[in-house]
């Protein structure tokens, strides 16, 4: 926010050239973004945090100034303006209809303005902050926003029918076209300014152009209002409006101030545009009276700012900021906090102000204190952890995105539909919770297919959401790793044949993260998800039951997401897949064996039907064989093969940790494998 160092100076003599000013407001907190010279003025831009409202003008910057350098800050002039003789009351009627919406509505008439132009002195501040002048009076309102951080909007009397104010909720489809000259669509959830008719203003955000300040006007109606924040930000949002009156409603606009505003407001036109201010005002008022209490213990500040910081300077410093100290219990004070300043709400909130104005830079270095716990992270980390470290052993590079999608990305690569709609969405197009991890993630693939990656294989572990059993409760949460590869994989070498990702690829990661956390090698079983291709489709098997699925990304939902070429993903809902982990289980390191392996290679011939899954089941339910690895290194469909059938070729590896085999041994046990495959899968051996 762009501030004037001529404009500040109004209010406080800090005795400070504008960087030394700059540097001091950045040592309590409003950082100086930066610094530039125009027009013999200095302008300031300070990133104000959005829990301080009250610095969103030159009279809070200068409070805090003051406050910093130990100078007496002046208030902006009190003195009334010249008065005419008819009552307000009688030239005009207020009505609130929503009070909920409208906590206080106060309004000025005012009579016989001249508009025109605004004086040079009014046009340059304006112009210093990036304020376009527009005329005399409406430049006396933003002035006064800039001034005092209270939003005020001017009526022309004369164009509101009835010469009333209705302060309701809009009609369905009511029409009004704001001052930026376009013409929108209202809902019953916007709050409007209203005269007898019609609509004249979008309350927090933007007045009509049915009644806006123009060079025939002579009559002014001058509003200042507290509205919800919460309605202002959802109207700014629904209708595409960002203003200075609605970034400051938004933020928490203070309730005290809005008379005070007006009326500093109504002097300053009758001295730019002449006129008189008619006695009394228009007001209605729902909201309490500001008051809150705020118990603060002295002892506590030093303990947690590590400061011998005296009772004396913390009283300073608070009632410098416009706080009330009540400090007749030496243990427990009473601190009362002015209006303006909402985000004081707790005792830690008046630590962290004392902190900001005796100075950060007086706090000690210390190393923090740890607890250190011998056992480390629980187990459910550590697991996480080892799936992680699966991923990245098998190529694959973590992504982190939104829980936030499309419904569309819900449809095509999700199983819950739509998804769930959230009331209040950072984007319309990412306004649903994800039911699944692969919309992020294959968006995250394409984008880096696109920008250069000749492959990319990226993992994902977080959570997605279903709708709640019952009605009212929360929705369901899943933990989820999701995997998604495309592109050709390996590097390209001249020894080595080029190989595209696939399948397996993915197949391999699960299956070595399964290994890490101590799981037995999962079983992967056919199924049929609705986006993958048919006959690619497989699910990961993990204690009996389906934790998760793999397979190749149907080509119309690829595309879809702007995916050239196929793509393989895979998703594991982790509770599922840990679930035939015993309780309390910790896997252990098992030493390398010392003893010589014996290899042993089988060709067999057994139906089409039968996987590798059930030869390498069958195989190790051979009771007594000491078998350390069974793995498949062929498999081929075709004469002299016959019809109907298939021939696998398997690696068995026989080892025992205690003690080194005999040929017999092994002879034997590979017998007996023959005969049970015979037995199960009426496998033969390749050649009998």
């Amino acid at each position: 926010m762009k501030f004037s160092f001529e404009w500040l100076k109004d209010y406080v003599d800090s005795g400070l050239d504008p960087a030394e000013a700059g540097a001091r407001l950045t040592a309590v907190g409003i950082p100086l973004d930066s610094l530039d010279h125009a027009d013999g003025d200095t302008v300031f831009d300070f990133d104000v945090t959005t829990n301080r409202p009250d610095c969103m003008n030159h009279l809070g910057l200068a409070r805090e100034l003051a406050v910093a350098t130990g100078k007496e800050l002046r208030e902006p002039s009190r003195e009334p303006a010249p008065s005419g003789t008819t009552p307000a009351a009688k030239l005009a009627s207020l009505e609130v209809e929503a009070p909920d919406l409208c906590g206080r509505y106060t309004a000025l008439v005012l009579r016989g303005v001249k508009v025109g132009a605004s004086p040079a002195w009014l046009a340059r501040r304006l112009f210093a902050i990036g304020q376009r002048p527009i005329n005399s009076v409406v430049d006396v309102t933003n002035y006064v926003l800039w001034e005092m951080g209270h939003p005020l909007h001017a009526f022309d009397l004369a164009r509101l029918s009835g010469r009333k104010v209705r302060v309701r909720r809009a009609k369905p489809g009511e029409p009004l076209t704001t001052l930026d000259g376009i013409a929108r669509k209202l809902d019953p959830e916007m709050l409007v300014i209203a005269d007898d008719r019609r609509a004249v203003a979008v309350a927090g955000v933007m007045g009509g152009m049915d009644s806006e300040i123009s060079l025939s006007t002579t009559d002014i109606l001058l509003e200042s209002a507290h509205f919800d924040p919460a309605s202002v930000r959802k109207t700014a949002r629904r209708l595409g409006l960002h203003t200075d009156a609605s970034h400051r409603f938004e933020r928490g606009a203070d309730p005290e101030i809005a008379l005070r505003a007006a009326e500093r407001c109504a002097r300053l036109i009758t001295e730019v545009a002449g006129g008189t201010a008619a006695p009394g005002c228009l007001e209605s008022r729902t909201v309490a009276p500001f008051s809150r209490e705020i118990p603060l213990r002295p002892g506590r500040v030093r303990r947690l700012l590590g400061l011998e910081v005296s009772d004396a300077e913390m009283r300073r410093i608070l009632e410098l900021l416009r706080c009330t100290v009540d400090p007749r219990d030496a243990v427990l004070w009473r601190v009362s906090t002015p209006s303006f300043r909402g985000d004081l709400s707790i005792e830690e909130d008046l630590v962290e102000e004392i902190a900001r104005h005796h100075g950060y830079d007086r706090i000690p270095t210390t190393l923090p204190q740890a607890l250190i716990f011998p056992e480390g992270r629980p187990e459910p980390d550590r697991r996480i952890r080892r799936v992680q470290e699966a991923m990245l052993r098998c190529g694959f590079t973590e992504a982190l995105n939104l829980s936030l999608v499309s419904d569309a990305d819900n449809e095509i690569l999700g199983r819950e539909g739509t998804g769930l709609k959230v009331i209040n969405p950072l984007s319309e197009g990412q306004d649903r919770l994800r039911t699944g991890l692969l919309p992020g993630l294959l968006r995250n693939l394409v984008h880096n297919l696109n920008h250069g990656s000749e492959e990319a294989r990226l993992f994902e572990i977080g959570r997605a959401f279903r709708r709640a059993k019952k009605p009212g409760e929360l929705p369901e949460e899943d933990e989820i790793l999701a995997l998604a590869c495309g592109g050709r994989g390996g590097v390209k070498h001249w020894s080595e044949p080029e190989r595209h990702t696939d399948l397996f690829d993915v197949k391999g990661a699960v299956d070595l993260a399964a290994r890490l956390v101590g799981l037995p090698c999962p079983t992967w079983e056919p199924c049929e998800i609705p986006f993958l291709r048919r006959g690619t489709g497989a699910a990961v098997m993990s204690g009996g039951s389906s934790a998760g699925f793999a397979g190749e990304v149907l080509p119309a939902a690829a595309a879809s997401l702007g995916l050239e070429g196929p793509a393989y993903v895979a998703e594991v809902f982790l509770a599922r897949f840990f679930s035939p982990l015993p309780a309390g289980f910790v896997p252990r390191h098992a030493p390398l064996s010392r003893t010589p392996s014996v290899s042993r290679d089988l060709s067999l011939i057994l139906d089409q039907r039968h996987t590798y899954a059930e030869v390498e089941q069958a195989i190790r339910s051979v009771e007594g064989a000491p078998i350390a690895r069974v793995m498949i290194f062929d498999r081929y469909q075709g004469k002299p093969v016959p019809e109907g059938k298939v021939s696998m070729a398997v690696n068995i590896v026989f080892q025992s940790p205690g003690r080194t085999l005999v040929s017999g041994e092994v002879a034997d046990s590979v017998d007996q494998i023959v005969q049970r495959l015979r037995d199960r899968l009426g496998a033969v051996l390749r050649g009998d």
